[in-house]
């Protein structure tokens, strides 16, 4: 670590980011033992960012139902045969 790396993390305090939204950000700028250090310390928010990663626009399936019909992530999916 060094003092610019100090100084950043004061300016990302300041945006009023989640913690786990922090976490997510971390673990996917990390190296191969960094992410599993992240896995194995949060493993709930390790696998969501995967499963975020994986799914269309980020859309988990539970709140894709919530959108409305003519929503372009439901679309993109109806149209890949994904609904």
């Amino acid at each position: 670590m060094s003092k610019i790396d100090y100084e950043m993390s004061l300016q990302i305090e300041r945006t009023g980011f989640s913690f786990v939204s922090l976490i997510m950000a971390a673990a996917r700028k990390a190296d191969s033992d960094n992410a599993q250090r992240t896995h194995d310390r949060w493993p709930e928010i390790f696998e969501e960012l995967q499963e975020r990663y994986n799914s269309v626009g980020g859309y988990l399936p539970n709140e894709i139902k919530h959108l409305p019909e003519n929503h372009i992530i439901r679309r993109t999916m109806k149209a890949k045969g994904l609904t």
